[in-house]
């Protein structure tokens, strides 16, 4: 079994299907079991930041992409922390990166977070105080 990464535009092509092509060769390569696929944190980030930006989808829409994607058998990565991120960005309505930072320091056993992000501060999931 080999370790294979995947590129944000692959799962661009598949989330979208604007090329149908491209999206089934995507889907057969997530469904194969010859394959670890190694799921970057950053290509996480990148998608929802296409997917919101670009073809304007909402976050529930996106979570429903993502999901079955990081919960694959087939696929590696940081799967607890971006499972939790994805949850804080849903319900805080905050942006995925500062979600990802409360999931990442949670995971971390992080007490604080230091920032001048009002948003931020008003999660309940971690403390978050000004230097």
């Amino acid at each position: 079994m080999a370790f294979v990464l995947i590129d944000t535009n692959l799962l661009i092509r598949f989330f979208t299907g604007d090329d149908l092509v491209k999206a089934n060769k995507v889907k057969a390569l997530l469904n194969s079991t010859e394959n670890k696929i190694l799921l970057l944190d950053m290509v996480v980030a990148e998608c929802i930041w296409l997917l919101t930006r670009y073809y304007q989808l909402n976050q529930e829409e996106i979570e429903s992409m993502l999901s079955p994607i990081i919960e694959s058998d087939t696929v590696v990565g940081n799967k607890q922390v971006l499972r939790l991120a994805l949850d804080i960005w849903i319900k805080e309505k905050i942006s995925f990166i500062d979600a990802y930072e409360i999931a990442m320091s949670a995971e971390l056993g992080v007490d604080v977070i230091y920032s001048y992000d009002k948003k931020l501060a008003k999660v309940s999931e971690i403390k978050v105080l000004e230097p």
